[in-house]
């Protein structure tokens, strides 16, 4: 789950600096982005109904 946080944390950056350039964001980068994004969240979202169930106590 860390991994996830800090790869997360790492495309936001990318992101941040693309829409601050002076150039043009190609629409294939913003997909190809997006879907790594996308992936990352279901594997958070997982990892958090995991952790809930652990708590809850069903394993």
């Amino acid at each position: 789950m860390e991994n996830d946080t800090t790869d997360l944390r790492r495309w936001a950056s990318v992101l941040n600096r693309m829409g601050c350039s002076g150039d043009p964001i190609d629409p294939e980068d913003v997909f190809v982005i997006s879907k790594v994004l996308s992936k990352i969240g279901e594997r958070l979202d997982t990892n958090r109904r995991e952790a809930f169930d652990m708590v809850r106590g069903k394993n």
